[in-house]
């Protein structure tokens, strides 16, 4: 388990993942390595989730007990040559280098890291405690709301000011249509 490196200059996303995490209450599902790739997909299926987390004790939430990580990817590439999914333990396809973040790190530096190292997932952990796991979809959604967020306010200055002008305006067209004409001249 590796944690990520900061990245220099994504700091155009800066909202920190502990923020996300707080807004979305993140499942941060876990097994033990000799679960079944049948029971670790059922697990995936009924909780909508596209990764979980090796665990040698699925109950602890320390991040020094991760072991590897099981995902959809794994299971699309590697599952098609397995004899049986029924028995095949999930520590024999997951993916054993499993790299973390901590809560600090910025949404964009997030998706550097995972651009970077082509994963859809991170798990986010904090002083060896596992506080989350957060998704390329999450990061997405997140900058998506941000930009929302943004346009409506530039849309609602816009309109402040467009008000404000046309109200500036309206005063001198009073003036105007008082002396006999609307362009100023004189009927």
């Amino acid at each position: 388990m590796a944690n990520a490196p900061p990245i220099a200059h994504c700091d155009s996303y800066s909202a920190q993942i502990s923020q996300l995490l707080d807004a979305r209450r993140q499942f941060c599902a876990k097994v033990a390595p000799d679960a079944s790739v049948r029971s670790a997909v059922d697990m995936m299926v009924k909780h909508h989730i596209g990764i979980l987390l090796i665990s040698s004790d699925p109950l602890s939430s320390s991040a020094s007990n991760i072991l590897g990580v099981f995902s959809e990817r794994d299971f699309l590439t590697k599952c098609s040559d397995l004899p049986s999914l029924l028995t095949t333990p999930v520590s024999s396809i997951m993916s054993s280098s499993v790299l973390t973040v901590p809560p600090h790190f910025s949404v964009g530096e997030c998706m550097a890291v995972m651009v970077a190292r082509e994963i859809r997932h991170l798990p986010v952990v904090d002083n060896d405690v596992i506080v989350g796991m957060v998704s390329m979809r999450d990061l997405v959604r997140q900058v998506a709301e941000d930009h929302e967020a943004h346009v409506k306010e530039l849309s609602s200055q816009v309109t402040k000011l467009a008000n404000a002008y046309h109200g500036a305006k309206g005063g001198e067209e009073e003036e105007t249509a008082r002396k006999g004409s609307w362009w100023g001249w004189s009927a």
